[in-house]
């Protein structure tokens, strides 16, 4: 845009800006020049009314079309910095219908990573989802009406382990509605919906299909199109526990004293760059995470103890070490002392009354 002065010469703005508005913001929006003086790019900004920079009577603005076809009117107003006389002009840009067809083309679900676990386990039994629906544009599919009538364009399956009675929940055109399918609409693209967890563990698959036809399922799915995704729901018991080594920061320096308080200031150690207390004692600590779950891999409810312990005997000859009852092949018998193992390693002991220490709980 370009502001000349009586004279057909660059005209000067009232404060080097002029006021700028894009109307209905529905259907588009504008931008400026990114300012390599900012962090953010101003390009990428989109805006629905907002002063502009105006420079030797030049300025440049960026118009970016929405989904919706139609007549977008750009407003400009300026006010001479000499004369104070303001200015205003208007112009139409037209937006094209084609981009987009507001039929279904792609659908995806958003799952957050929280837990869920069944009725009774003392955890959260609800676990909520959403699932997108776009066009072949990209662009997020109307809300499904017609001539001032809604109907659902989105249809919710869910297969659970039997017996569980585990539900969807969600809204459709009639309100609430519950149960292992069922049908609700989306707004803006997208659909909210609930899994309740019934009193069995394991995988739970959702499909959610749409109808490419029409964005409509309540008469029938004549083009179909489908997603699926799975939600482990588990028991919150303790099943499997995991050891892991940290890559950084594993091995610390202990001090001689805990708390140790001195005006010597703490050394780095040239070769690793780790710290080194004013009163090392010359031993090391090794940090050890264990991750624990349940048996569909969520993390167990909190209370339930996990004892650390050691096992230092019997162990083979050698450098280094091995506990002698261990194999690739091994299977320690649930709930006992015996340990199984068809292909021994060399050192392993055949004759199991002959070792004085025995795996025991908490080893």
């Amino acid at each position: 845009m370009r502001y000349k002065g009586p004279d057909g010469n660059a005209g000067e703005v009232e404060g080097g800006q002029v006021a700028v508005a894009v109307s209905p913001v529905s259907r588009g929006a504008f931008s400026t020049l990114d300012d390599p003086a900012t962090d953010e790019n101003e390009f990428e900004a989109l805006l629905g009314s907002g002063p502009v920079n105006m420079t030797a009577g030049v300025t440049t603005l960026f118009i970016h079309s929405f989904d919706r076809p139609g007549p977008l009117t750009v407003s400009v107003t300026a006010q001479d910095a000499n004369s104070g006389e303001r200015f205003s002009e208007d112009f139409v840009i037209e937006v094209e219908d084609g981009g987009a067809d507001f039929l279904p083309a792609d659908l995806s679900f958003g799952i957050r990573p929280d837990p869920v676990y069944v009725q009774g386990s003392g955890g959260p039994t609800t676990k909520s989802l959403t699932v997108t629906v776009t066009d072949s544009g990209g662009n997020p599919v109307p809300n499904p009406e017609a001539d001032g009538i809604g109907f659902n364009n989105l249809r919710l399956e869910l297969d659970a382990p039997a017996g569980s009675g585990a539900r969807l929940t969600g809204t459709g055109t009639e309100g609430s509605v519950s149960g292992t399918e069922i049908k609700v609409r989306t707004v803006n693209g997208v659909a909210n919906f609930t899994l309740n967890a019934g009193t069995e563990t394991g995988s739970h698959r959702i499909t959610a299909k749409v109808d490419r036809a029409d964005n409509n399922v309540d008469n029938d799915i004549q083009d179909g199109l489908s997603a699926e995704t799975s939600i482990n729901v588990g028991d919150g018991r303790l099943f499997a526990l995991r050891l892991v080594s940290p890559v950084d920061d594993g091995i610390v320096v202990n001090p001689a004293v805990a708390n140790f308080q001195t005006d010597v200031e703490q050394q780095l150690d040239p070769d690793t760059g780790e710290p080194v207390p004013p009163g090392p004692d010359g031993t090391y600590s090794y940090r050890v995470t264990v991750i624990a779950t349940d048996r569909q891999g969520n993390p167990p409810l909190s209370g339930q103890p996990v004892s650390f312990g050691k096992v230092d005997s019997p162990v083979s000859a050698g450098n280094p070490a091995m506990f002698v009852f261990s194999g690739p092949d091994g299977d320690p018998e649930e709930g006992g002392l015996l340990f199984t193992v068809e292909d021994p390693a060399d050192g392993f002991l055949n004759d199991p009354t002959g070792p004085s220490e025995v795996v025991e709980a908490g080893d």
